[in-house]
């Protein structure tokens, strides 16, 4: 009896099976035996089946075949008899290796960004110093195409060099001139106006939008920490930039993403939460049995599932956790992700970055999984850090968790956990996953900020806010895609609705995406 049905058997029933317990099943003579008593005997309040469900289902086939040896019946003569024999038939998940023609051949998935064996950060001043600055050179190179700007320290000079034709150019076109900074700090005057003050490595400068003015209600968008342009006129005095314009890194709006060119799906997925007790193992069932046995054409056509981190759920992540957990240790956690995995089909190439629940170091940007958890997966699944850049069939994915989509839903407005693609468009609008330092996202200060997005992707995939949404923005296809986990009593104290079991699929030839309710199971 093969791993995969093993844990088909207890799945079908409801259970999950820890790492030992499979082991112990597997060491057995009579598998099939165990497997069935273990389902005949165990409590329907088990969540997991443990190494001692086996040894007790075994010390009762041993006693069962005891008792029929003594009877006059079975006197030894008939060896045949000599064994219990059960009826009990194994219901298998059909083969993929039967759609085998028709699925597309998983290419090798080319990781282009990944910091994973790549930290060198202790966390000293000097490494946020360079931190910042390689975020500003990067992102204001990108603005810097788009405005003719001047250093913040040009902009000291005005009053006395303006007759000395310093700003000559600036008067040719209207007074207008723009500057390129990181932003220091946002707040409101008394009189309902929006200051932002901007900083280069040459200094500090304040630019004021006025409330009346087009310009101030994109100046409510600006967030600490993101690097823009603000171009408009200097006051008399030379001390204040009154605010015209304000510009974003941005997607340029004639960006052209590249496509597979033949029919090949991606399956995107998140926060699967293995090991809490509102894991949907009903649904997972369903996906599984879907994508192995489907007569959909999307089912046949899955080369690869992604999954945009929170794996398991963890220990000790948020308050009174361990009151919601059915398995409350992490390497079990993960054996039992591992278990889950079979039973998707092997020739699927799953590639998992981790989130703030699974064991990596709180700090973003995280390395991949170590092989301390990694060690029970099959080979068809591969793990990467957070954020991470691959490439497969030509088309690039940038999975990021999340995290940050908290810290920008609280500072944008009309932004809402219902619809997390809002906050993801905000993330390319910005070229940067985390732009606001400080919240709730913990950043190791890397020589290179990981999280600005230099090379834009096809699709950029998220995760976290356990909602389901997906757009387009300017060439990229957006998606945030929710979470295998019922709510738990946490998220119900913070008002947090999710939507389970929902998995959206991406075409890489047309990027048509479609979301599959496994829930429900209404397609």
């Amino acid at each position: 009896m093969i791993r995969t049905d093993i844990v088909e058997r207890f799945t079908e029933s409801g259970f999950l099976i820890s790492r030992e317990a499979m082991i112990l099943i597997q060491g057995s003579d009579l598998p099939l035996q165990v497997v069935d008593e273990v389902l005949r005997g165990i409590d329907s309040s088990v969540v997991v089946v443990g190494p001692d469900d086996i040894i007790q289902a075994q010390k009762a086939l041993h006693a069962q075949k005891k008792a029929i040896k003594d009877t006059p019946l079975f006197d030894g003569t008939t060896e045949e008899h000599a064994d219990v024999v059960t009826t009990s038939d194994v219901r298998h998940i059909q083969s993929p290796n039967n759609y085998q023609p028709l699925r597309p051949e998983a290419r090798a998935v080319a990781i282009l960004a990944d910091i994973t064996e790549s930290s060198t950060c202790v966390g000293t001043y000097e490494e946020f110093v360079r931190y910042f600055r390689n975020r500003y050179d990067r992102l204001s190179e990108i603005i810097k195409k788009r405005l003719h700007s001047r250093p913040i320290e040009s902009l000291m000079y005005y009053t006395n060099r303006r007759r000395e034709g310093w700003f000559d150019d600036e008067r040719a076109s209207g007074g207008k001139l723009s500057i390129v900074g990181l932003v220091n700090e946002t707040r409101d005057t008394p009189n309902g106006h929006r200051v932002i003050e901007l900083e280069d490595p040459t200094g500090y400068f304040s630019g004021i939008a006025l409330k009346d003015k087009g310009a101030y209600e994109a100046a409510l968008h600006v967030v600490h920490d993101e690097v823009i342009g603000l171009t408009g006129s200097l006051s008399a005095d030379g001390r204040v930039l009154f605010i015209d314009n304000i510009t974003w890194p941005d997607v340029p709006p004639q960006h052209q993403p590249t496509h597979a060119e033949r029919d090949v799906y991606v399956a995107l997925t998140s926060d699967i939460h293995i090991g809490s007790k509102t894991f949907l193992t009903s649904a997972w069932k369903n996906f599984a049995e879907w994508l192995a046995s489907s007569e959909d054409e999307r089912a046949r056509k899955i080369a690869y599932i992604i999954v945009a981190g929170d794996l398991v759920d963890g220990i000790g992540v948020f308050p009174n956790q361990e009151e919601e957990l059915a398995i409350d240790d992490i390497q079990d956690q993960y054996a039992a992700a591992a278990t889950l995995f079979e039973m998707l089909p092997s020739d699927v190439s799953i590639i998992v970055a981790p989130g703030n629940h699974d064991a990596v170091r709180q700090a973003e940007p995280q390395p991949a999984l170590s092989g301390d958890y990694t060690q029970s997966f099959n080979g068809n699944v591969r793990f990467v850090g957070n954020p991470s850049l691959i490439e497969v069939h030509g088309v690039k994915i940038l999975i990021y968790h999340g995290r940050a989509l908290d810290d920008i839903i609280a500072a944008v407005p009309a932004l809402s956990y219902g619809n997390p693609d809002g906050a993801m468009k905000e993330m390319l609008k910005r070229r940067h996953l985390s732009p606001i330092y400080g919240n709730r996202v913990s950043i190791a200060p890397e020589s290179t900020d990981h999280f600005v997005i230099e090379t834009l992707p096809e699709i950029l995939h998220c995760g976290h806010v356990h909602t389901v949404g997906t757009s387009h923005y300017r060439g990229v296809t957006v998606i945030n895609s929710g979470t295998w986990q019922g709510q738990t009593k946490y998220q119900r104290s913070q008002n947090i609705n999710p939507t389970p079991g929902i998995m959206p699929l991406c075409n890489l030839r047309t990027m048509e995406t479609t979301l599959i309710n496994f829930g429900t199971r209404s397609d």
